[in-house]
């Protein structure tokens, strides 16, 4: 996302850093007069627009004022779902194998072979269910927060320009 800022490029960086600082953002590294990386969103918070991401912002000067190029990215919020639905996967495929050897000395051993296929057929469709339901679920969040983290952005800009006229 780019956008116009009535500003020098100074200016819109301290602009920008002043935001970023209010929404407690952490900036991670910043190169005035033209970039700035941060640090947003929580693990420990359960909203769905708050997923935890950075953003990275390329400032160039340019017709009289700034534009400011947005890159947002969410890599470690989906390594984070992928970590717990590895974690999930591996404990239901305990639970699994553990009802096998607890329900095998009742099964006919003529069933036997059949009882193992459809215990690894629910697990498969379990841990397919399992991935399907956190990779949406991080999407979904990182969708919202994108967003309402663009929105904010825009009016905030929007509130620059009526403030300089």
């Amino acid at each position: 996302m780019s956008f116009f800022i009535d500003a020098s490029e100074q200016e819109a960086f301290d602009l920008i850093v002043d935001y970023f600082r209010v929404r407690r953002m952490k900036i991670l590294d910043s190169s005035s007069p033209s970039y700035i990386r941060a640090e947003f969103g929580s693990w420990t918070s359960i909203s769905p627009d708050n997923a935890r991401g950075e953003v990275e912002v390329e400032i160039k000067g340019k017709n009289g004022g700034s534009y400011a190029n947005l890159s947002l990215r969410f890599l470690k919020e989906f390594v984070a779902a992928l970590i717990i639905a590895v974690f999930g996967t591996l404990l239901l495929c305990i639970l699994m194998w553990w009802r096998v050897m607890r329900d095998s000395a009742r099964i006919d051993p003529a069933d036997m072979g059949n009882f193992l296929f459809r215990v690894n057929l629910v697990t498969f469709g379990l841990s397919a269910i399992l991935f399907a339901v956190t990779v949406g679920l991080v999407a979904y969040s990182t969708s919202v927060t994108r967003q309402r983290f663009v929105r904010e952005l825009s009016a905030f800009v929007q509130s620059l320009a009526a403030k300089s006229d």
